[in-house]
């Protein structure tokens, strides 16, 4: 008996510690072939449940996947794994124009073998889906929400399809090879859209109780959501493991925000990026070896964007908000349903044309000049973001990052916050050290003045987001230039690693202006905080800050027209030119009541000053010269009249912004006469100011551009 225990604690060990063989796996690219090994060993299953994460298994999942785009290449790699020819089923050979399933279908293979798994022999079923080709059909299969109703319902339509003619086609197979199910082991993968058929298939083997539980290894890549079921993060779903870059837009469509309810089945597990793991690792670890394999794949080096599940989110936030759930996508005033299926096909071909010639599209000249501009103003950002859209999604980023890191570096599961701030306010983000990594003045957010890994980017005229990694500590800084006190609202949304929305504190609303600013804790600070807590600073710590985050205002030369109509029915149209602290006027103004008598020239100096939010106050000084026509009955020609001129004004679309104005002409006592004997009619009485001056006050609304 004692015997019996000691070999079997023997060969326990030796199933954890046995070294795997490296297969070396021929990969392809359109740019080069290549030798890839990758670990494998076959008593890796039924070593541990499937309900536990396996990275070995992982690993090859996403070889799989990868490989699953060309089918020479799968049935090349399939031989080195030891498949026999016959026992695999293609189906590659798509039939678009089937008047059932159309688009929503997509390619695959089931393949099987004989392993010596930890249970020892038993059948290995392996089911490849394939994900997104570069034709239009499946990229419309994608966009079918639900395409029959038009609603929202409990699965997404095209993946849901796709995954039933894989599952009676796998019925099939195990029937056909004589394989009993309820004694093999089954590995399910696919990236992208091959990920979220691979999802649902999943739950449907699961509903079918054909295999067990925890021998149904499901390793999906870059899955989109497919379910707006509850139960898709029950324990029992826990043998799908869903591999998602946080940075990566496609696995959080469709939304999971607002009035959109989609989601995966099982668990899902964040890639580590340089906003949610130890950056120095990340950078001089992981980042090199990932970059060694895309030479091999690109002859080029990976592009992240270093801002987390920044921009997933910002995109899912602001689009989720702007289709207001699944009805408004296809019956919306903006048709984005229609727009999405016209942009398919204007990206992609269909089946039966050539897919190379069809993806060669002339550029427009003016983008190309345009992006020539960016890059050239902002050393090649257009191009690096560009490609980082790409690789983002790329099947080799997911491949690249499971070969060169271990388990425990692969994936982080520290959440992501985004501070949301809302006025008009000058914004800064400094590190412990003081080093500036935002800085915002009058609401321009720029390229320049943004230093990753903090990201920010306006939603609207006076609301800003703000990304900040949860690796690192910082401060928040805000401040107003106006005179009084203005307000502005501040909280926090807190997110998962994979970028899925959690929840928004409530806001708390502060109080600015030029000499007082408030600074708040953020970054590891506020990670999963029901708040976020302000601390008030002195007129001469927000003179600190201001100068070590640059936020002076930076005052440029502009020329802005005005147009206005005043209560003494003055029409006036002009230009102001110089800078905001002091500026120029040029004006001319018509008095409609006294058609034909002539018209005003009005030029002078002005202030502007924020006053309070985004209302602001100017100051002029003003000189207006009377032009009498002919005929009219003055004892002049003409007729100079001081006037002083304070208006207030509220911005609205960019620089543009509606005013109201007090102006004041002086009458004095044989002067200028003339202007205010019947010439120029007034609404409102004078004010006497002494026996010699009057002063003449007219009320004008109008606009500035």
């Amino acid at each position: 008996m004692k015997a019996k225990i000691f070999s079997a604690i023997l060969f326990t060990i030796s199933l954890n510690f046995a070294s795997a063989e490296k297969i070396p796996f021929v990969y392809k690219t359109p740019a080069r072939e290549t030798i890839l090994p990758v670990e494998w060993n076959e008593s890796w299953f039924g070593q541990t449940s499937s309900y536990e994460y396996h990275h070995g298994i992982a690993r090859m999942a996403a070889f799989l996947s990868a490989i699953s785009y060309d089918q020479e290449m799968l049935k090349t790699n399939y031989r080195l794994l030891g498949i026999d020819s016959k026992d695999v089923f293609y189906n590659y050979n798509v039939d678009y124009n089937d008047t059932f399933w159309g688009n929503d279908q997509c390619a695959f293979s089931i393949a099987s073998k004989t392993i010596g798994s930890s249970h020892g022999k038993r059948t290995l079923v392996i089911v490849n889906i394939r994900g997104t080709p570069l034709n239009s059909n499946e990229w419309l299969s994608n966009l079918n929400i639900n395409d029959t109703s038009q609603t929202e319902e409990k699965i997404h339509n095209g993946f849901g399809k796709a995954s039933l003619i894989i599952h009676t086609q796998l019925i099939s197979y195990l029937l056909r090879n004589r394989i009993d199910p309820t004694d093999s082991f089954l590995l399910i993968t696919g990236h992208s859209r091959g990920g979220a058929v691979s999802n649902l298939l999943a739950k449907t083997i699961y509903d079918d109780k054909f295999f067990k539980n925890e021998n149904c290894y499901v390793y999906t890549f870059a899955a989109p959501n497919v379910t707006t079921s509850n139960e898709a993060q029950k324990e029992e779903f826990g043998f799908i493991w869903n591999i998602v870059n946080a940075e990566d837009v496609v696995p959080t469509l469709p939304f999971f925000r607002n009035n959109w309810h989609f989601m995966k089945y099982g668990k899902t597990l964040s890639l580590a990026n340089y906003t949610n793991t130890d950056q120095n690792f990340y950078e001089n670890e992981i980042l090199p070896k990932i970059n060694e394999l895309y030479k091999n794949f690109y002859n080029r080096e990976y592009c992240p964007f270093y801002t987390g599940p920044f921009i997933p989110i910002y995109i899912t936030r602001l689009i989720s908000h702007y289709i207001g759930d699944v009805e408004n996508f296809y019956k919306g005033f903006y048709g984005f349903h229609s727009k999405a299926v016209n942009l398919m096909y204007g990206l992609f071909p269909s089946i039966e044309d050539d897919v190379k010639s069809k993806t060669k599209n002339k550029k427009s000249r003016f983008l190309e000049k345009m992006k020539s501009r960016l890059n050239e103003g902002n050393e090649g950002f257009t191009d690096y973001i560009e490609t980082a859209f790409l690789d983002m999604h790329q099947v080799e980023t997911y491949l690249s990052y499971l070969l060169v890191t271990d388990e425990e570096f692969t994936y982080s599961d520290l959440d992501y916050t985004l501070v949301s701030v809302e006025g008009h306010v000058e914004t800064a983000v400094l590190d412990n050290e003081k080093n500036t990594y935002l800085a915002i003045i009058d609401g321009y957010t720029g390229i320049k003045n943004q230093k990753l890994p903090v990201a920010a980017i306006p939603t609207g005229v006076k609301h800003l987001l703000i990304g900040v990694p949860s690796n690192m500590e910082f401060e928040l800084f805000l401040t107003d230039d106006t005179f009084l006190l203005s307000p502005a609202t501040i909280w926090l949304e807190h997110y998962t690693s994979a970028g899925i929305y959690k929840n928004t504190t409530e806001p708390q609303k502060i109080y600015l202006n030029m000499y007082t600013g408030s600074t708040f804790k953020i970054g590891k600070e506020i990670l999963n905080k029901p708040g976020i807590r302000n601390e008030i600073t002195t007129y001469k710590e927000r003179k600190e800050y201001v100068e070590l985050a640059n936020l002076n205002p930076e005052y440029h030369f502009r020329v802005y027209p005005e147009f206005s109509y005043g209560t003494d029915t003055n029409l006036a149209a002009g230009i102001h030119f110089g800078l905001p602290v002091f500026y120029g006027t040029a004006l001319v103004n018509y008095d409609l009541s006294n058609a034909g008598k002539g018209f005003d020239l009005i030029a002078g100096v002005g202030n502007k000053t924020a006053f309070y939010g985004r209302y602001f106050l100017d100051f002029e000084l003003l000189g207006k010269t009377c032009i009498f026509s002919p005929g009219t009955e003055t004892e002049t020609n003409a007729a100079f009249v001081p006037e002083a001129k304070i208006s207030l004004s509220k911005n609205l679309l960019a620089k543009s912004a509606f005013f109201a104005a007090f102006t004041f002409d002086f009458n004095i006592k044989d002067f200028n006469g003339d202007s205010f004997n019947g010439a120029r009619k007034h609404y409102f009485s004078p004010w006497k100011m002494n026996s010699d001056v009057k002063v003449y006050p007219s009320i004008q609304f109008g606009l500035r551009f």
